[in-house]
């Protein structure tokens, strides 16, 4: 739009003035010099609010560029301001009266006085365009009623589609049926580029988090009926509401001054529509698969794409217009960064509501809507020209979400935030009751005493839906900030067609096996599609430096395959990319129910050593640590995994791998018990001769229990024992409280007594005579001891190795090291074929993370498969 280049020029002129008065020597000569361009800026300021004005009368901005002028507003002025400041005002021009006209001194005064109220009008602006673009006068009827069996009109039948056409849908905005929308198709060649939207949304649910339990079990309705082409198809409810508006809109549209308008502005309602659940016959598979396959050519070679959110909801309009004023915040925030100020401090230097307050729950309901979560969208949003976001009537540009998940993730809020959520959702109720004095006075008054409760769901000020994985906020808003970044542009090979790309982000060092682990945090009705709306983006050029084998084929959608064969076809596609195991990695634990975490479908049939995609992953595997911490793990040294030779090995459930057994599991642990740990770790001699230099026991023991990562280093600096030591004091006191307390049915002498016993060999006087008072670094020791031992187990081996493995691990079980794996994996031979192992999962073996094993005597490398 023209007034852009006009605020730009604005802001160029302001920026200019600037660095002109700050080189005069005195302040009449900058007053003068800047009294003089006032004219110049007045008549600037005019034009920028005869075009704001012009712009507005179509009704509104577009929505793509309300946020970038509030950007140039507040650069403007600020810019103004500091004019003024070098200015002066009356004073400041009489010192330097000498040398002007009396003539041009009082020009220069009508103009100060002119251009003194332009700060107050770029201000009223900016609150102006800070208000939430809304579609105005549509008014939504009622859903229709469902179509019994016995309903004159026929059911809709699918025709066949030729190969590489599509069909859109047009909708008929005034049809004969004032009870039910009626749409039309046209099929088209997708290779004649035809003009049509595409619609991204969310067929179930819109929403996840509710203010009720009554809200929460209102049941979608799934047979909705419309007419297409004169014959009945039933959708769901989220999908009608959608149609509805856009009908309404239609309807609205008819103006034709208004049309000309809004195409000028590029607000024109679409006249065809691409819906994946209308425009693909869900129930024929094999056109789901060919249809699947063109979903990336779609999404790329639409118009617009329009990301429905659902309709408004009592959380919506208070996030929205928050997320709005963050992006007008933006600025001041980054300047606000480096200071390293807690989220508190920053909300309240930025004038944003307290982290306490409803209005950052409503955020962080909003932000955990369902199309979020969905797994089409990275490839929707990742391959649309431009992004229309719409929740209801309100509509805001795509940009406006990246930054807010910039501002919540940068500024720590999204920690705080969640914590608060949690809290509402899940947190114990408090109340206040009266109690008498605790020695028994009965003249003393009364005190209150604050109590914790269980607070039933009823009295809940928010209700989660436990169909899905309660998630961080910042999990699924890194998986936005990955959507249309800067490497996106090399998946269209077009660095002009996309907008509001984000310059950070992902390197182009991005593999297919990082792509494909994006699809664990999302959701999908059918698990299949984990696979298969990522496979448009894996075949683009941004993920083709990897050493891709001859034989790897193209993964292709067939919905006719079971779930397990789809994730192995999919395995093995990622193994023949890299040619490593690091796909061994993702393998998961069977998840557990807690308040963080719904259990997901377990895929079954699927063999050990293939990644379960239905599964949420860990944020603490050790694949995903050894990059965070750049620890340089290389268990296996220099040795590669080699792809078999025979390629009818390839593809098969078995993976052929070459391993070095390191030793067979003797004793496992308690999850999480470090009474247990102790006891286990207590057995191992008081000299660890896997380690070169031989480390103390009870150095192995605490370098184990965290990985022997701590201060973002590995290894882990030795002042990091004298935690440990007062770690272990903790809990010598904790289990002594429990005995004293006989929390445990009488049972607490004798833990204590195993505790003493056990504990002696980790609290020796050397250690006590390093230690003296506390340390700054226990509580990030503590930290690091519960991260790691999530989901792991600490085990011994027969030959005396300490490590830490996964929980389904037990006594029997192997410690392998694998070639081209940068870990140690724990697997369990099948006892009916020898040579045949199944992959419980990784591990952590203390003497052996740098490949030392390879050079000990014994150490041998023997084919194997897993099964």
């Amino acid at each position: 739009m023209k007034i852009f280049l006009t605020l730009h020029r604005l802001t160029t002129f302001l920026e200019n003035a600037l660095q002109q008065l700050e080189g005069f020597k005195t302040e009449g000569e900058a007053a003068l010099r800047g009294a003089r361009e006032l004219n110049l800026l007045q008549n600037m300021m005019t034009k920028v609010l005869s075009e704001i004005e012009d712009a507005m009368k179509i009704g509104r901005l577009r929505d793509e560029n309300s946020f970038g002028l509030l950007e140039l507003i507040v650069k403007a002025r600020e810019g103004i301001e500091r004019i003024f400041e070098k200015i002066g005002g009356d004073s400041e021009l009489m010192t330097a009266a000498d040398a002007i006209s009396d003539q041009e001194l009082e020009r220069m005064r009508e103009n100060l006085k002119l251009v003194d109220t332009l700060p107050e009008m770029l201000l009223s602006l900016q609150k102006a365009l800070s208000e939430l673009p809304a579609h105005t006068g549509i008014v939504l009827p009622p859903l229709p009623k469902a179509r019994g069996s016995d309903s004159d009109a026929a059911r809709y039948s699918y025709s066949a589609l030729p190969a590489d056409y599509i069909r859109l849908i047009k909708l008929i905005s005034r049809g004969e049926r004032e009870d039910v929308l009626e749409l039309s198709f046209a099929v088209v060649p997708l290779d004649e580029n035809p003009r049509y939207d595409a619609l991204s949304y969310t067929w179930g649910k819109s929403c996840l988090v509710f203010r009720t339990v009554e809200e929460l079990n209102i049941m979608e309705r799934v047979n909705v009926p419309v007419l297409l082409d004169g014959k009945v198809l039933e959708i769901g409810e989220n999908l009608y509401r959608f149609l509805s508006r856009w009908q309404q809109a239609l309807s609205i549209d008819q103006d034709d001054e208004r049309i000309v308008r809004a195409e000028s502005a590029g607000l024109a309602t679409p006249e065809y529509m691409w819906i994946d659940a209308i425009c693909i016959n869900q129930k024929d598979n094999s056109e789901r698969s060919s249809q699947v396959a063109l979903m990336g050519r779609i999404y790329s070679q639409c118009q617009n794409t329009y990301a429905w959110l659902g309709e408004e909801d009592s959380f919506s309009r208070i996030a929205l217009k928050t997320l709005a004023n963050i992006n007008g915040l933006i600025g001041k925030f980054d300047a606000l960064e480096s200071q390293k100020y807690k989220p508190r401090e920053i909300c309240e230097m930025l004038g944003l509501p307290a982290i306490e307050s409803w209005t950052w729950i409503c955020v962080f309901a909003f932000l955990n809507r369902a199309w979020f979560r969905r797994s089409w969208i990275i490839q929707e949003v990742a391959l649309a020209p431009h992004v229309k976001v719409q929740c209801g009537s309100l509509s805001f540009p795509w940009k406006s979400l990246t930054n807010a998940r910039g501002f919540i993730l940068k500024s720590g809020l999204g920690k705080e935030l969640n914590a608060y959520a949690w809290m509402e959702l899940y947190g114990p109720g408090l109340q206040l009751s009266w109690s008498q004095d605790a020695h028994g006075d009965e003249d003393a008054a009364p005190e209150p005493v604050l109590q914790e409760i269980e607070r039933p769901i009823s009295l809940r000020r928010l209700v989660w839906d436990e169909k899905y994985d309660m998630s961080f906020v910042d999990t699924y808003l890194g998986t936005m900030a990955y959507i249309r970044n800067s490497d996106f542009k090399l998946l269209l090979h077009d660095y002009g067609n996309v907008e509001g790309l984000e310059e950070y982000s992902m390197t182009l060092s991005t593999t297919i096996l990082n792509l494909f682990q994006y699809a664990r945090v999302t959701n999908c009705f059918d698990p299949r599609d984990k696979v298969y709306s990522f496979i448009y983006l894996s075949e683009k050029i941004a993920f083709q430096n990897e050493v891709v084998h001859p034989l790897r084929r193209p993964l292709k959608a067939n919905y006719d395959l079971q779930t397990e064969d789809v994730f192995l076809d999919a395995a093995w596609h990622i193994l023949l990319s890299g040619q490593d195991l690091k796909i061994l990695s993702c393998i998961e634990p069977a998840p557990r129910k807690h308040e963080f975490q719904k259990v997901r479908k377990i895929t079954p049939a699927l063999q050990s050593w293939v990644p379960d995609w239905n599964i949420l992953s860990r944020s603490n595997a050790l694949q995903a640590v050894l990059q965070a911490y750049s620890t340089d793990w290389s268990s296996a040294g220099h040795e590669l995994w080699n792809v078999p030779l025979n390629p009818l090995m390839l593809y098969q459930p078995e993976l052929p791998v070459k391993g070095g057994l390191i030793g067979i599991v003797d004793a496992v642990a308690i999850e999480r018990d470090f009474l247990s740990d102790c006891e286990l770790a207590s057995e191992l001699p008081m000299e660890y001769n896997w380690h070169n230099p031989p480390q103390k026991l009870p150095e192995v023991f605490w370098r184990t229990l965290i990985l022997d990562i701590a201060g973002n280093k590995c290894p882990s600096p030795l002042i990091y024992r004298s935690s440990f030591y007062r770690y272990t004091i903790k809990y010598l006191k904790k289990i002594y409280g429990e005995y004293a307390n006989d929390n445990y049915g009488g049972k607490g002498e004798e833990r204590w007594d195993r505790m003493v016993s056990a504990g002696k060999k980790f609290v020796d006087q050397q250690d006590r005579d390093f230690i003296e008072g506390e340390d700054a670094l226990d509580l990030e020791f503590e930290n690091r001891v519960g991260e790691s031992g999530h989901a792991r187990k600490l085990f011994r081996t027969e030959n005396g190795y300490l490590g830490m493995g996964p929980l389904g691990m037990q006594k029997g079980d192997r410690a392998f090291v694998l070639a081209g794996a940068d870990v140690p994996f724990i697997l369990r031979e099948d006892p009916a074929v020898s040579g045949m192992f199944k992959t419980l999962g990784e591990a952590y073996v203390h003497g052996i993370m740098f490949g030392e094993a390879l050079g000990r005597d014994g150490f041998l490398w023997e084919d194997i498969l897993l099964i």
